[in-house]
C-alpha cells in the first residue's frame, strides 16, 4: 500500500464537518491527522522512516525533534541513520536543569528537524529559534503531513500534503463532492487568515 492508503486504512485521518477540531493556535479545522497512531503499526513506521531517509536533501550532522509528537519519529530516524539526536521542548522545564533542549546540540551543528504534522508551523518555528540560539542551523524540516502553511524558513519537506490528500479522497470517492469543497473552501479561508495574521 502507498502511505496515503495506509493513513486511511489505519484511521489516522479524521473528519468532522459540523464541529471541527481545534488546533493549539485556536484555528478550527474540519479534519485531524492523528499521527501518533502510526507508531502502533510496524509496517507504517518502516515506510515513514524509509521515506524520511530518502527525503533528506541537505548535509546534516544531527537529528532533532519537536516535542512531543515528533520525539519518537526523530529518535527512530536518528537510530536508523546512526546520527546524534536531541529534542526541543515548547518551554524550558520548570524543575531540574530547566533546559529547553534535551540532548546535545553542539555549536555549528547542521540539523534535520522532525515534526509529525505541520499545521501553521509555529511549534517547529519556535524549535528552530531555540536551535539557532545554540548557534546551530536547521537545514531542513521533515514531517509526515503538512497543510502547506509553514514558514519557508523551515525548508519543510512533507511526505504527504493537504492537496495530495484531497486528490486521494476524491479519487477513491471517500468524501462527497460537497465535503471536498468544504475542505478546499476552509483551506482558502485559512490562507487568507494566515496572510492577515502575518501582516498585522
Amino acid at each position: 500500500m502507498e502511505l496515503l492508503q495506509l493513513l486511511w486504512h489505519h484511521r489516522i485521518i479524521h473528519f468532522n464537518f459540523e464541529d471541527g477540531f481545534q488546533w493549539s493556535s485556536g484555528i478550527k479545522a474540519p479534519m485531524y491527522v492523528d499521527s501518533r497512531l502510526l507508531l502502533s503499526f510496524p509496517e507504517v513506521r518502516s515506510m515513514v522512516l524509509r521515506f524520511f531517509s530518502a527525503a533528506i536533501t541537505q548535509e546534516f550532522s544531527h537529528i532533532a525533534a519537536v516535542a512531543t509528537g515528533a520525539i519518537a519519529w526523530g529518535a527512530l530516524l536518528s537510530h536508523t541513520l546512526e546520527k546524534p539526536f536531541f529534542y526541543v521542548r515548547k518551554q524550558p522545564k520548570s524543575h531540574g536543569k530547566q533546559q529547553r533542549i534535551e540532548g546535545l546540540c553542539p555549536k555549528e551543528a547542521k540539523v534535520i528537524l522532525v515534526e509529525d504534522v505541520l499545521s501553521t508551523g509555529q511549534s517547529a518555528l519556535e524549535a528552530l529559534k531555540a536551535i539557532e540560539e545554540q548557534h546551530a542551523k536547521v537545514q531542513q524540516t521533515l514531517c509526515i503531513f503538512s497543510y502547506g502553511l509553514a514558514p519557508k524558513v523551515l525548508n519543510p519537506t512533507p511526505l504527504v500534503d493537504f492537496f495530495q490528500l484531497t486528490a486521494f479522497l476524491q479519487k477513491e470517492k471517500i468524501l462527497t463532492f460537497e465535503e471536498i469543497n468544504h475542505l478546499l473552501n476552509w483551506y482558502t479561508n485559512l490562507n487568507h487568515y494566515k496572510a492577515y495574521e502575518t501582516h498585522k
